[in-house]
């Protein structure tokens, strides 16, 4: 019995690691620091608050500023991913807790008094580390529906539940092909589902004003 213990208790402390971790990677401010370096302004204070790419080519004018913004957040959210999965080949759990804590951190970082971005470019980029069916369905769905609306938050979250939509219903052998590593699909299914939860929860002051007709 010592022996199934002492692996339970080491298993859990690596996952609370992997989660501090990506935490602490997920918290850099890339926002923060390139509006700050471009336009000598606190981007919290400005346009809709949010620390993202959106907000950071809103507030400086800059196409340059926003995509290097979105880039970087992808990147650091792919880097944590795919690290985590070299350091456990085998372990998804150890993967997923590392993807959700990069989320958090940069939607909560602590240097910005938890008041972060909403973490849409880096949950991307992070599940291109597991696999491309949610990208792909997420792209293919935000397409259609800002060619619609042409609204690009509506876009982002009415995107967000038709992939996650997609993932539960869409054949197992369907998502699989998509995978680029050994993954359960329900175990998938259930860690974009976090993930979108966390995004929608990011989006909730935007979602009551358009609730109220206010967006």
């Amino acid at each position: 019995m010592f022996i199934p213990s002492l692996y339970s208790l080491s298993s859990s402390l690596l996952t609370f690691v992997a989660l501090a971790l990506g935490y602490s990677i997920g918290s850099f401010p890339t926002a923060f620091l390139l509006v700050k370096r471009k336009a000598g302004t606190d981007i919290r204070s400005v346009g809709s608050g949010n620390v993202g790419g959106y907000n950071a080519y809103t507030v400086t004018g800059s196409k340059s500023v926003g995509a290097l913004v979105i880039a970087f957040d992808a990147a650091k959210g792919l880097a944590v991913a795919l690290a985590a999965w070299a350091v456990a080949p085998a372990d998804f759990l150890l993967q997923a807790a590392a993807i959700v804590g990069v989320i958090l951190g940069h939607n909560y970082p602590l240097w910005l008094k938890f008041k972060g971005g909403r973490g849409l470019a880096t949950a991307l980029g992070a599940m291109f580390g597991v696999g491309h069916f949610l990208g792909v369905a997420w792209i293919g769905s935000w397409l259609v529906l800002y060619r619609l609306r042409k609204d690009i938050l509506r876009a982002n979250v009415l995107a967000t539940i038709f992939s996650l939509a997609a993932v539960w219903i869409a054949p197992q052998s369907f998502v699989q092909f998509f995978m680029i590593r050994d993954v359960d699909t329900v175990e998938y299914a259930a860690l974009v589902t976090v993930l979108d939860v966390l995004f929608l929860v990011s989006h909730r002051d935007a979602i009551k004003a358009w609730n109220t007709g206010a967006a």
